[in-house]
């Protein structure tokens, strides 16, 4: 297990450099209107299951 772990460091670590960047990216990134962009907008806007089962009837 170990050694299958160990393989697997240099793909994980390019990935996690990669995520570092995008979400500097992000980050650094506006709207026309000047405002930041929030990148977990988009999930938050996606209704769950908590949201769908606990709603006012």
């Amino acid at each position: 297990m170990t050694a299958r772990l160990d393989q697997t460091r240099t793909g994980l670590a390019a990935l996690i450099d990669e995520a570092e960047e995008a979400r500097q990216r992000r980050a650094e990134a506006t709207t026309k209107d000047g405002s930041a962009v929030c990148a977990w907008n988009h999930f938050e806007n996606i209704p769950t299951f908590y949201n769908w089962n606990n709603r006012p009837r």
